[in-house]
């Protein structure tokens, strides 16, 4: 009888276990059909989110294919790569393994390109030259010289009062005989 109670408590935890597995299996189904016909409605994110709890619940590697599809088709480019390379490391002996290494090169390039457009490329380097210097002014002609102009206007003055001062000092020089005054 002691070894019957052994054997009881392990057939009891496998059939709570048995169906614990069928209740997520039957979610799993529940969230694969949900997702397929989002994806078929063109919905890929909702797709996407219902391929992902039915993974969650039966953890095949297929789910990972439907997830990484429809973030692909939502054009999220990331995301999609991120699920292939999950699909990748679990299912390495699967037949799909040669196509599904193609869509991650191709998604890497399409990244790749995708970072490139948005970052845009460096300003070109522009090389600044000064241009040459402008010649020096020539110099003014002398009549426009302030020092030609001082000058003439010292002429005059000393002209002006050479006159005014022969013109008024008069004849009684002469008269009086100095030196110089000859009478004939």
């Amino acid at each position: 009888m002691k070894r019957a109670l052994p054997s009881l408590a392990v057939m009891l935890a496998l059939l709570i276990h048995a169906d614990a597995t069928a209740g997520d299996k039957s979610l799993a189904r529940k969230h694969y059909k949900a997702g397929k016909a989002a994806y078929a409605a063109e919905e890929y994110r909702k797709a996407a989110k219902e391929f992902s709890t039915g993974y969650l619940h039966d953890p095949k590697p297929a789910f990972l294919i439907n997830i990484a599809q429809s973030y692909r088709k939502a054009d999220d480019r990331k995301q999609a790569l991120h699920y292939y390379r999950e699909y990748l490391k679990v299912a390495t002996d699967s037949q799909l393994v040669p196509q599904v290494n193609g869509l991650v090169r191709q998604l890497e390039q399409e990244i790749e390109q995708q970072e490139r457009a948005v970052t845009p490329p460096p300003p070109p380097v522009t090389v600044v030259t000064q241009p040459p210097p402008p010649p020096p002014p020539r110099p003014a002609p002398f009549y426009k010289r302030w020092w030609f102009w001082a000058g003439v206007g010292a002429v005059v003055v000393a002209g002006v009062s050479a006159g005014i001062y022969a013109g008024t000092r008069g004849p009684g020089y002469v008269e009086e005989g100095g030196l110089g005054s000859v009478s004939w």
